[in-house]
């Protein structure tokens, strides 16, 4: 039996706010400027060029997100990153809109996949919730190697 390899687990920092009377929609990832290297909303730079969102350990994003919070009110949250496909090797991005959903409204299952559609492989993996999901998914590589 091969020994277990420890997964690495980064996290983005996010806000979203659904669109409501007082408030417009914001669905806006940390990003590190890329002049300063300081962790600000995607959102605030003038290029219109998408940038990665910043992954940190857990406290530190916590903190980070905590912070922000404090500081302007809105819902920063931290959410858990996919590590590269299991199966092929591609990167995917925390910010993958399609990488990771419900399988239906009411199913409680949740798909995390490299989609077919966009140039993956279409491995997947099922949990019961987005962070079930992806601690499914960046476990795979390791329980592959296991099972090896």
């Amino acid at each position: 039996m091969k020994q277990r390899t420890s997964v690495r687990t980064l996290y983005a920092i996010r806000c979203r706010v659904a669109p409501s009377r007082t408030q417009l929609p914001r669905n806006d990832y940390l990003i590190e400027h890329p002049d300063t290297g300081e962790l600000v909303p995607h959102e605030s730079l003038a290029s219109p060029w998408r940038r990665r969102p910043a992954l940190r350990p857990r406290a530190q994003a916590q903190a980070k997100a905590d912070e922000l919070k404090r500081l302007t009110g809105d819902p920063w949250q931290i959410e858990i990153a996919p590590n590269a496909c299991p199966s092929c090797s591609r990167e995917i991005e925390a910010d993958r809109v399609d990488f990771c959903y419900p399988r239906g409204p009411k199913s409680g299952t949740w798909r995390a996949g490299c989609n077919e559609h966009d140039g993956g492989c279409g491995f997947e993996v099922e949990g019961s919730s987005y962070e079930d999901a992806v601690i499914k998914w960046n476990r795979a590589p390791a329980e592959r190697l296991e099972l090896a």
